[in-house]
This record gives C-alpha cells, structure tokens and sequence, in this order.
C-alpha cells in the first residue's frame, strides 16, 4: 500500500543563495506522533527509520522533487532535490534541505516562497496502516 502525506508548511531554518548552485531551503516534511492531514499517525521510530534510508538514497544525489504531484518523476518537471534530511527530536520532526534548482520549475518555486507562499510537502512510502490510521513498521 502507497503511503502519502501532505503537509502545509512554510519554509525555515536557512536559505542559502549561491548562483551556480541554487539555492538551500530546509522544509519539515512529516511529524512524529501527530495525526496527519491523512488521518495517519507514524511512530517516532518509524520516522526515524524512513529518514535512515532516504539519507542512503540523499547521499548519492538521486533524491529529485517536482512542484507536480505525479506519480513518477519527469525530469522536466524538476525544480529541488533533497541535499540532506535529518530527524529533530525535541519536535519529532523529518526535515530536509532542499536545493531549489535553476530550473524553470524552481526559479518558479523560488519566486512563489520569496513572496510568502506556502509549500506543500508529500512524503511518499510503502506500508500498512492499522485500524486507527497508525502506520505499521516496515514503512
């Protein structure tokens, strides 16, 4: 089963303008212990763990976003990829840094959270949910 989560958040922590790189944005993505806007609640744990495995998959730079909720990723959609994810423990948050690229989907991306706007993040996983929308180990 395809787990997906929603989260209206606005950008903190740091922002980074470097010309030849993009720029760095770190974005909350998904929260421990909290029911989420899908009627799902993930384990401290199970957080934790999702965060350790997509930091395998960070570290080899293969970790692209797009501003499209799609399925599966087009390149020419692209505007971010995930430069590092971490997990906070005195918030129970995952968050991770984002480098928006100079693409013309992140230059838009970029002009839209330079004025204030809102992101909507999405996490995406595999897994199972129980009968009161905790999500199950193996995530």
């Amino acid at each position: 089963m395809k787990l997906t989560e929603s989260l209206d958040t606005k950008v903190t922590g740091h922002w980074v303008d470097a010309d030849d790189e993009g720029v760095l944005a770190c974005v909350p993505f998904l929260v421990a212990g909290k029911k989420s806007a899908n009627g799902r609640t993930y384990s401290v744990e199970i957080v934790k763990e999702a965060v350790d495995a997509l930091k395998e998959i960070v570290g080899r730079r293969k970790s692209y976003g797009s501003t499209k909720h799609q399925k599966e990723l087009e390149l020419d959609l692209v505007s971010h990829f995930i430069e590092d994810v971490d997990f906070d423990p005195t918030t129970n948050t995952a968050q991770a840094d984002l480098r928006i690229v100079k693409t013309t989907k992140g230059k838009n991306l970029l002009a839209i959270l330079r004025a204030g706007g809102r992101l909507g993040v999405s996490a995406r996983g595999e897994g199972a949910v129980d009968e009161k929308g905790a999500v199950k180990s193996g995530y």
